[in-house]
């Protein structure tokens, strides 16, 4: 199932897709199609791009959840959660991605966030915010619903 996705333009013009996958081997990895129109054809499959990695910081029974790209000044920043935290790749073509740490030399920006769906956005003041959903769960783990928190803002920079 594809599911949790990001569709953005590259700088050499074409569209980008990047998902994750549930139920595929192993679980949750993130994908990625290409094409040179938003509606044109044929998208091109260019595969399982990453899988959770146990080096990251990643959890890898569970796999990588919804990515959200953002373009700051040039640079595209991927952003996702794992049950390991939220995460952040870069890269300067939009397809080439690197993992990359916070300021404390940590892969997991937000450690052991049970959360999912990280969104960035800029305010009016030109503040950056990231958005997830919350789960809960009961005694016996069952999902119980959702609520979008706020766990993070920076000045001017993503």
């Amino acid at each position: 199932d594809v599911v949790d996705h990001a569709l953005y333009k590259r700088p050499d013009g074409k569209w980008m897709i990047l998902a994750a996958l549930r139920h595929a081997v192993p679980d949750h990895p993130l994908y990625a199609w290409e094409c040179d129109k938003l509606m044109g054809k044929p998208w091109t499959d260019l595969g399982i791009q990453f899988k959770a990695e146990s080096r990251y910081d990643e959890d890898t029974i569970k796999g990588l959840y919804a990515p959200h790209v953002i373009n700051y000044q040039g640079v595209y920043y991927a952003y996702y959660t794992t049950n390991g935290g939220m995460h952040v790749m870069k890269s300067t073509d939009g397809r080439n991605y690197e993992r990359i740490k916070d300021k404390r030399g940590n892969y997991d920006f937000i450690h052991k966030l049970i959360g999912r769906d990280v969104m960035i956005f800029q305010d009016d003041d030109k503040k950056y915010y990231a958005f997830s959903c919350l789960s809960t769960f009961d005694r016996n783990g069952w999902h119980q619903g959702q609520v979008i928190v706020t766990f993070g803002k920076w000045q001017n920079d993503p």
